[in-house]
């Protein structure tokens, strides 16, 4: 039984590899209305009405990656966080792996990542300006409810839309000072991350009752390394 087990695992692993290769590769060669469509078509076949549970997730995913290809020069980077995350997307819808939250955790964190990457990307801002905005706020928001939804489940549903709700509110406010901080694009976003990752840590709390000791740890590191980015950005109040 136990190597059975294995087997289709492994074989598991292989098939959804395959599939996240192929979209990989659509993305990376076909005009993307077709890269969107086959992967609607895989991530949903055999759910109809959007009753996958990492629907929002999909179409956060599927919006970044719309993103990405305005940044050419970095294409063979995007193809492969491309084909990683679309990965693990299957393999959480697949129920493939064993430790999902700390699964998603990453993909959540990846996702959002790369989402505030291309917000402080100076021109990438200019040429969309409160468009990118919007998208920002939708993606977050998107990614936060499933977070959520997977520490707590349906019982929880109307509170888990609350807390998307405040915490995107709080994360686009951040961001939005943050960006008016002449620091930096990386900086701006290595700061924008530290609070991601806050954020994601209040979201586990709730799951694993963290002390208070917890959070000042977490609120000391966080203020240190914001410190530091700008002492060494060469940023001043005067």
């Amino acid at each position: 039984m136990a190597v059975k087990l294995r087997l289709i695992l492994k074989e598991g692993h292989w098939s959804l590899a395959t599939k996240s290769l192929v979209l990989a590769l659509f993305w990376f060669w076909l005009p993307f209305w077709i890269f969107a469509f086959f992967s609607f078509l895989l991530f949903f076949w055999n759910y109809f009405e959007l009753a996958s549970f990492y629907w929002r997730s999909f179409f956060a995913l599927l919006i970044v990656s719309g993103m990405a290809l305005y940044f050419p020069d970095y294409r063979i980077l995007f193809l492969a966080l491309v084909f990683s995350l679309f990965f693990v997307l299957l393999g959480l819808e697949s129920f493939l792996f064993v430790n999902k939250k700390e699964i998603y955790r990453i993909f959540n964190f990846l996702l959002i990542s790369a989402s505030l990457l291309f917000f402080f990307w100076a021109e990438f801002f200019a040429s969309t300006g409160v468009y990118l905005f919007i998208i920002l706020a939708l993606v977050n928001y998107w990614l936060f409810r499933d977070l959520f939804f997977l520490y707590e489940g349906e019982k929880n549903n109307k509170e888990g839309r609350v807390y998307a709700i405040s915490l995107t509110l709080i994360m686009l406010e951040s961001i939005w000072a943050i960006k008016f901080l002449p620091i930096g694009f990386i900086n701006q976003s290595a700061i924008s991350i530290l609070i991601l990752i806050g954020i994601q840590e209040l979201v586990l709390s709730l799951e694993k009752k963290r002390e208070i000791n917890f959070f000042l740890l977490l609120l000391t590191v966080f203020s240190a390394v914001f410190l530091f980015v700008l002492f060494f950005s060469g940023w001043s109040v005067n």
